[in-house]
C-alpha cells in the first residue's frame, strides 16, 4: 500500500455529489404532448368499454332468458362512444397543431361514429319501427 486512499476505499459517498453543468433542479414537461396522451388513452378505453357492453347486449339478446338490465347496455354504449368521439377530436385537432401524424386518431373517429349510429339505429329500432307501422 502507498498510503493514500482513492475512490473506492472509502465506504461512504459523498452526500451531495456534483451535479453536471447543464442541471436545473426543477422539473419541467410538455402539457399538450400530456394531455393528447390522456385524450388518446380516454378514447381508446371508451371505444373498448363499448365493444364490451355491445358484446354483452349481443350475447344477452341471444340469451333464452330476459334480463330487466340489459335495456341499459345500449344507452352506456352510446355514451362510451359519444366520449370516445369527443376524445379523438380533441386529440386529433392537438396532433394537427402539433403537425404529427394523425392516423390513429382518425380511426378512432370513424370506430366511434360508426358503432355509435349502429347502437343509436339499434336502440331507436323498436320506436321507429312501431311508427313505421302506425303511418301505415
Amino acid at each position: 500500500m502507498t498510503g493514500h486512499m482513492t475512490e473506492f476505499d472509502n465506504p461512504t459517498p459523498p452526500l451531495n455529489p456534483p451535479a453536471p453543468p447543464d442541471f436545473h433542479p426543477i422539473a419541467t414537461f410538455d402539457p399538450v404532448p400530456a394531455l393528447d396522451n390522456i385524450f388518446r388513452q380516454t378514447a381508446h378505453r371508451a371505444i373498448s368499454i363499448a365493444i364490451w357492453v355491445i358484446t354483452a347486449r349481443i350475447v344477452f339478446a341471444l340469451w333464452p332468458r330476459n334480463f330487466p338490465f340489459t335495456i341499459y347496455l345500449l344507452p352506456v354504449a352510446f355514451a362510451c362512444l359519444c366520449l370516445a368521439f369527443a376524445a379523438a377530436f380533441i386529440s386529433l385537432t392537438v396532433a394537427r397543431h402539433r403537425q404529427e401524424p394523425d392516423r390513429e386518431q382518425k380511426s378512432m373517429i370513424w370506430a366511434s361514429l360508426v358503432l355509435g349510429v349502429a347502437s343509436a339505429i339499434w336502440m331507436f329500432l323498436p320506436n321507429l319501427t312501431t311508427l313505421f307501422w302506425r303511418i301505415f
